[in-house]
């Protein structure tokens, strides 16, 4: 049997590469890349991530992931398009790990991260921005546990909005919002009555600031998906329209998202093998009644994170989360296939390094500070750490336009290093070029000249000797033809000599 994969996110860069990351138990976080219109063999990127992560791209092209590993550790990694770097945010001095419902939001080039800490029985929805050691992290509140907790998403002011479930106001469904020229949070406001038959909000935020909010409400006996619209410009007022029953017979474990396209709205969810979608097409007034998708006969269904460059353009698609499924290698997600392709340009820039804090010491300093938000009269610890993040807000601000300038500096520095190189490069390669056709070139066909001629010699000089050698043999041939003769000639005292002899021995 297959290993069940947890946690999906399908991400894609402004270059349209495409990542499928995806937990497998046993072997940790792992990611597949899509080449050619074909997934390649998945990769493990970190063996002791747990099951509950978040990944997103920036401008850049950079990747940045955001896990616990086997301790509880909350670990950051990132991809600068050529390696992966490791870096450890907060350290677990208890080594227990426990769902911390990472979230990660890039507001104006700094890494807002959101996470839960389970500290004695206590569930503290933090607050941290990475990159900027002078903005410490924040409790924002007390938060009840679910299967979703939270839900965040920014303004076009580059404002945070956080939905979640208040312990510190009798359980009850609201937000908070962070105001990003004055880094401070806002008190809660609640959205409903009653706590005890709300739970799960999740919501979105259009172009035009407008939010849109589902959450699921407890009937007699089942559950219903409700449907709430924020006009623009009332974040700080209880300005809600009439809320709208989209679907009256779900399950408890139904974990319904919003995503709008091309000016419709989607409510998309999953029942047993089955997704349903309801949408409207008058901006949230009326809804059409559910239809269903053909996904149990397709492939494995999951709700994926949908991370891309900027939204895949905020004006086309808005979208956190998508249903979609796995089959024969692929990765498909419902609605959203057609807008995957449209991609903004992005820049690359160097990374930086974090310095990282202890889980429960974190904690229990702020567990201590902290005051429930229920009276007016008593102060928040929102509202003190506000005012201190306030007082420092310029000085904030200037470390970051320092962090960011320096970023950019060094940034030109490289690229002028790097065409300064090539332009000695060439230019070298050039003037060596001119240089030795200057200096060499008559030289070099002068010696082409005479080693022509020397070859020509040489014919001429094989040629003379292999004459003067075939006029000597014949030389001492003849000679040699006279010696023998003249060896052969006898005389006539020998003539008479050898007559004598014969004749005795006759």
């Amino acid at each position: 049997m297959a290993n069940m994969i947890s946690n999906q996110y399908l991400l894609t860069q402004s270059s349209k590469q495409q990542w499928h990351f995806f937990y497998q138990s046993n072997t940790g976080i792992c990611f597949k890349r899509k080449l050619e219109n074909q997934w390649s063999e998945y990769e493990i990127l970190f063996k002791d991530g747990q099951g509950d992560f978040d990944v997103i791209t920036d401008p850049r092209d950079n990747i940045h992931l955001i896990c616990q590993d086997k301790l509880g550790s909350i670990i950051y990694l990132m991809y600068n398009g050529q390696q992966w770097h490791k870096y450890v945010i907060l350290q677990s001095k208890s080594n227990r790990t426990y769902p911390k419902y990472f979230k990660m939001l890039l507001v104006n080039n700094w890494i807002n991260l959101f996470y839960i800490i389970d500290y004695k029985d206590k569930n503290l929805l933090v607050h941290h921005v990475l990159d900027n050691s002078n903005v410490p992290p924040i409790v924002v509140d007390y938060i009840v546990k679910s299967a979703r907790p939270f839900c965040v998403s920014t303004d076009n002011s580059n404002n945070i909005h956080v939905y979640y479930q208040s312990k510190t106001v009798s359980d009850k469904i609201g937000y908070k919002w962070y105001i990003w020229s004055k880094k401070t949070w806002s008190d809660f406001i609640s959205i409903h009555q009653y706590a005890e038959d709300v739970t799960l909000p999740y919501f979105i935020i259009d172009q035009d600031d407008n939010i849109h909010l589902i959450y699921l409400k407890k009937d007699i006996k089942n559950y219903s998906i409700i449907y709430k619209r924020k006009p623009f410009n009332s974040f700080d007022k209880a300005l809600w329209d009439k809320e709208v029953t989209v679907y009256n017979r779900c399950n408890e474990d139904v974990l319904p998202v919003i995503i709008k396209a091309d000016k419709k709205l989607w409510i998309l969810w999953q029942q047993d093998i089955k997704v349903l979608s309801s949408s409207s097409d008058d901006d949230g007034i009326t809804w059409k009644g559910p239809s269903q998708f053909m996904a149990g006969r397709y492939g494995n269904i999951s709700l994926f994170g949908c991370r891309t460059p900027i939204a895949v353009n905020k004006d086309s698609v808005i979208c956190d989360q998508c249903y979609g499924y796995t089959n024969h290698d692929d990765v498909n997600l419902y609605i959203l296939s057609n807008y995957i392709e449209q991609l903004p340009i992005s820049k690359f820039e160097p990374e930086y390094k974090i310095e990282g804090y202890e889980v429960e010491d974190f904690a229990q300093k702020n567990m201590n500070a902290f005051k429930p938000a229920a009276s007016k009269n008593t102060p928040s610890f929102s509202s003190s750490s506000d005012n201190k993040l306030s007082n420092n807000s310029e000085n904030i601000e200037s470390i970051k336009l320092k962090i960011m300038l320096n970023m950019v500096q060094e940034e030109l520095s490289q690229i002028k290093k790097k065409l300064l190189e090539f332009t000695q490069i060439s230019k070298i390669d050039e003037d060596l070029k001119l240089e030795i056709d200057k200096q060499y070139g008559t030289e070099i066909q002068t010696l082409k000249m005479q080693f022509q001629q020397l070859l020509d010699r040489i014919t001429q000089i094989e040629k003379t000797q292999n004459n003067l050698i075939h006029s000597h043999i014949e030389q001492i041939n003849k000679e040699i033809t006279i010696l023998k003769r003249n060896n052969n000639k006898v005389s006539f005292e020998d003539l008479i000599h050898k007559s004598v002899i014969k004749n005795k021995d006759e």
